[in-house]
């Protein structure tokens, strides 16, 4: 937990549903990189996209529920607000 968020890291090949309210930030960042990384029910979805220092990165994304990620190989981290935004 760091300032409101909670802080997910991802190494190699992983899956996981986070059943969150609607509207609550989402940021992925590579870390360095993270490749084949998909992103749904949120309002910008990714697929099959690659993560980069740098580079591309997916922020301030607003979930919707439950939120699915998909990372099929590299390190990432994954950070979700502890409280949805208010409208």
């Amino acid at each position: 937990f760091v300032d409101g968020m909670l802080l997910i890291p991802m190494s190699g090949k992983k899956s996981l549903t986070l059943d969150t309210d609607d509207g609550h930030i989402l940021s992925w960042f590579g870390f360095p990189h993270a490749a084949g990384c998909e992103l749904q029910n949120v309002n910008w979805p990714l697929n099959n996209r690659t993560l980069l220092t740098g580079g591309f990165q997916s922020i301030s994304n607003r979930t919707l529920d439950p939120v699915t990620v998909k990372q099929k190989s590299g390190r990432s981290i994954l950070m979700v607000s502890l409280k949805p935004e208010r409208k």
